[in-house]
This record gives structure tokens, sequence and C-alpha cells, in this order.
């Protein structure tokens, strides 16, 4: 019996194409505001109260991690604001999620401040529906956490990265832009390395009215 044996690589024939059948609810709303209103929102964040949002006693450490408003409801002060972003989760609820949302609240906001050096820890926020984050300025990065990390089960050597094999990536943001996720979603600002303070504005959503279907229907004003 004779083996025909050759040196070349079997060829496959056909088309490729990545198949997305669940999409993961991250949005970039760009220019939600203008350049003149941005530079407002700044000022006020500007002359906000700030607290390191670091656990550790080493002030040394503490320096070296963003600090938050003390005030925690800071879009309270800017009602028109609040119902404009209010206005803008909704808008992508129903139109771009196709849910028969009722309307959301934002319950907690907050300016964040970042200075040369300074980071912060992953973290999540727990007990809402979604997160979001006004860029006031350029050069705004934000670090990722990959939710299906933990469901592969098997690891290779990599010889580049890819999303379908990183744990966590980089979301560049451009200024004056709003940038929404779940706040189940893990993410961390990472080491900023600009002469300027860095602000921005943080704000969590809770959806109200009536939601839910059948016997986990709810009614949250």
């Amino acid at each position: 019996m004779e083996l025909d044996i050759t040196d070349e690589e079997p060829k496959v024939a056909g088309v490729i194409e990545r198949v997305d059948p669940f999409y993961l609810p991250i949005f970039q709303y760009k220019d939600v505001i203008s350049d003149e209103q941005s530079e407002a929102l700044k000022l006020f964040c500007e002359a906000q109260e700030y607290s390191s949002t670091s656990l550790r006693l080493d002030e040394k450490e503490d320096n070296l991690t963003t600090s938050v408003s003390d005030d925690k409801n800071v879009l309270l002060r800017i009602p028109d604001m609040k119902e404009y972003f209010e206005a803008l989760i909704q808008d992508i609820s129903f139109q771009i999620m196709k849910q028969n949302s009722q309307g959301f609240d934002i319950k907690s906001s907050w300016c964040t401040k970042t200075t040369d050096g300074q980071s912060s820890l992953m973290h999540m926020h727990k007990n809402y529906y979604m997160s979001a984050i006004l860029y006031l300025q350029e050069d705004n990065q934000l670090i990722v956490e990959n939710p299906w990390w933990d469901m592969q089960h098997y690891l290779f050597p990599l010889y580049k990265i890819s999303p379908y094999t990183c744990n966590s990536t980089m979301i560049v943001t451009p200024k004056n832009s709003l940038l929404i996720m779940p706040a189940w979603m893990k993410h961390q600002i990472p080491k900023y390395d600009k002469s300027d303070v860095r602000y921005s504005i943080v704000m969590n959503l809770h959806p109200i009215n009536e939601y839910g279907i059948d016997t986990s229907q709810i009614t949250v004003k």
C-alpha cells in the first residue's frame, strides 16, 4: 500500500463569519452635551468637596486613588440635566433594547476627580440597573472586565491578545460623551498620566413605575 505524503497544508474552502447572538448593553452616546455645557459642568465639579475611594489606611497609597465628591446626589442640583439623562436612558431602553420600560430615575450621582498617577480599584455598582459616566475632557479611558471570563475552562498560549481571549479591555470615550453599561459590569480607571486634573460625572439609574412580568411585576416610584 502506497501513502501519498505531501508538505502542503490542507486548504479549507468557504467563508467564516463571527456570530453574535447576544449583545452586552454597553453604549457610547456621543455629543450629548456641548462644549459650553461641558465647561460649566467642569467648573461645577471643581467646586465640590472630595474624599478618596481607597479603603487603605496608608496616606501615601490613599493619594494614589481617584477621589469622589462627598455629595452623592450632585445632579439634584441640576434638575434639568438630571431629567435629560434619564430621558436618554429611556430612549436607549425603548428604541434600542426594545423594552417596554416606563422611565428611569438617577438615584445617585457624583463627581470623580483624578490627578496624575491616580487610578481606581476594580469595582461595580451594586443595587442598580445601569450606570453611566459623563466625560467632560479628552483622554478618557476605562478598563472593563470580561463578564464571561470565568466561564472559560481552557487557556492556551497566545501569540496576540484578541477580544476572544482577553479577561479585560480598554474603552476609550471622547469628550462630551456618555458611556452607559450594566451596573454589574466590573470596571476600573487606569493610572492617569496627564498633568491636568480629570473630572467626570457618574450616575446610577433604576427603572421606575411598572416593570417586570407576571409574578415578577413590581411598581417603583
